[in-house]
């Protein structure tokens, strides 16, 4: 197979996986499409609990103005705040 759509950072990722490949694989940076983030929540009480304390936890990080900051740590690899 020649080419692959997949999401850019799921195929950089791989890449740490196979460092001998870098040279094999390239990729085109402008988006065949780009999707607002999305989190789905069952409709079940346990599912309502998680969608209060996930939009209050998002409030707190507005409210610091550190929602692009985690955006940008989850874009570039760091997945844990530390904080």
């Amino acid at each position: 197979m020649n080419r692959l759509a997949q999401p850019t950072m799921l195929g950089l990722h791989i890449l740490q996986y196979f460092p001998d490949r870098l040279d094999d694989i390239s990729y085109d940076p402008t988006p065949i499409e780009t999707w607002p983030y999305r989190l789905i929540f069952t409709r079940s009480p346990r599912g309502e609990a998680l969608n209060r304390a996930f939009n209050q936890g998002l409030e707190a990080l507005k409210e610091r103005q550190k929602v692009q900051i985690h955006l940008n740590n989850v874009a570039n690899g760091v997945y844990l705040p530390t904080e």
